[in-house]
């Protein structure tokens, strides 16, 4: 092959990489592109925003160390995301795309909640991130937050995304979930973010009188499971589920 055919293969190779890249990040309702993304990029990588640029522009490819992180961040298969072959997403997952705001009368007050890189496995359980970060923040008029939910105060409220299928028909695999972190204890049944044995599970709680906990699965197809008391100390509750973001609420 030529030197030029190989620098015009090349060329089409980062372009297309960078097109995958910003629809990925698009679909996740990351910064959008033109109001800061290769900025905001740039931080969730620690990295430069110079870095994320040339990823973003098809000027360069991210390193090895990057590119993992980036598949899971945009929530695709590593090899669609690097080459185009393959299925985007894994196992047939799809990622639903994120609403920038709610419809918000003008004049309203807002309430800022922030979205989030953590998921919450509604299955077998995922691991957290090694640290949490703020990918987007989603525009919410506070009356119609307050005359809808019951929330223990807007700074709790924050946003991550159901991974699996297990609390199917309250919610799909991909959509975003409204958590109040200001709950961090069961008082009453209802559908719970926790920290189990190194695990984030986003599950059903109902609590029983012998002091156990059964974690249930809307989705019939899954057996309860049973939370014994002393695996209580190894449980973390971080917050209440309070809607999906097709707004069932819990």
């Amino acid at each position: 092959m030529k030197k030029a055919d190989h620098m015009i293969k090349k060329e089409k190779g980062l372009m297309a990489f960078a097109e995958r890249l910003n629809e990925s990040l698009d679909a996740i309702g990351f910064t959008a592109r033109g109001e800061g993304r290769q900025t905001a990029l740039g931080n969730f990588m620690g990295l430069t925003q110079k870095a994320a640029r040339k990823w973003l522009v098809g000027e360069g490819y991210p390193g090895e160390d990057s590119r993992n992180k980036l598949a899971e961040l945009c929530r695709v298969r590593y090899e669609w995301l690097m080459t185009g072959n393959g299925e985007r997403y894994p196992s047939g997952m799809s990622v639903r795309h994120v609403p920038v705001s709610a419809t918000v009368p003008d004049g309203e007050k807002t309430i800022r909640i922030p979205l989030m890189n953590v998921n919450g496995a509604q299955g077998a359980g995922c691991y957290p991130p090694e640290h949490e970060i703020v990918i987007q923040e989603i525009m919410v008029g506070e009356q119609w937050l307050r005359r809808n939910l019951i929330f223990s105060a807007p700074v709790n409220l924050s946003i991550i995304t159901g991974i699996g299928d297990s609390m199917k028909p309250a919610f799909q695999d991909g959509d975003l979930l409204l958590v109040d972190r200001g709950v961090s204890e069961i008082k009453v049944d209802a559908v719970y973010v926790i920290y189990l044995h190194g695990k984030i599970y986003v599950k059903r709680l109902q609590s029983r009188p012998d002091g156990a906990l059964l974690m249930i699965s809307d989705n019939k197809a899954y057996e309860p499971f049973i939370i014994l008391q002393h695996d209580r100390v190894e449980m973390e509750v971080r917050g209440r589920v309070l809607a999906a973001w097709n707004m069932n609420k819990l």
